[in-house]
């Protein structure tokens, strides 16, 4: 389980965290979907460290409400000390381009609900962000979500080891 104060999540049945992880930060589902402000789906992860972490190999897979693996996105390059990493999913044809993504793949996520992890080049998970009626998730999953609304994670990285707990609803905002 996750170390008290320490801003990650994780699915309560693996995986240690350790404090130069970085961690899911914003989720947004329903891009290019009617009403969206965005043309994609986007994951951002955070780097909460003094220190560059090299991300190659790493990779974010998509879960649907009942658990079943939606695909992975294999990560490249690094995360800056305290910065952001910005994952492009699928589109569609309304909204706004994303920022320029620091990684592209083809996740298409639910716009109400499911989960995201990440692993390390290992394969060993390092986060999970549950959201709406997912099945995955640590504690209770975030609320539902929409194509106008995304997950963020709460006062630079709260962890209380519950999802519902930890991450408001609010307009997606994309900061890679």
């Amino acid at each position: 389980m996750a170390q008290p104060g320490l801003p990650v999540e994780q699915d309560a049945l693996s995986a240690h965290y350790s404090q130069g992880s970085p961690h899911a930060y914003s989720t947004n589902r329903g891009g290019g979907n009617s009403g969206a402000p965005f043309t994609n789906d986007f994951i951002e992860l955070y780097n909460p460290t003094d220190a560059d972490i090299d991300l190659t190999g790493w990779s974010v897979e998509y879960f649907s409400a009942k658990g079943g693996s939606g695909g992975k996105t294999t990560l490249n390059g690094s995360i800056p000390a305290g910065g952001n990493y910005l994952i492009q999913g699928g589109g569609g044809d309304t909204g706004e381009p994303l920022p320029t993504p620091d990684a592209e793949g083809s996740l298409n996520m639910s716009g109400s609900k499911g989960s995201v992890k990440l692993y390390d080049a290992s394969g060993a998970e390092v986060d999970v962000v549950g959201y709406g009626a997912a099945s995955i998730s640590e504690g209770s999953p975030t609320p539902s979500l929409s194509n106008t609304t995304s997950a963020q994670r709460n006062a630079a990285g709260t962890d209380t080891d519950d999802n519902s707990a930890d991450f408001s609803t609010g307009d997606p905002t994309p900061k890679s």
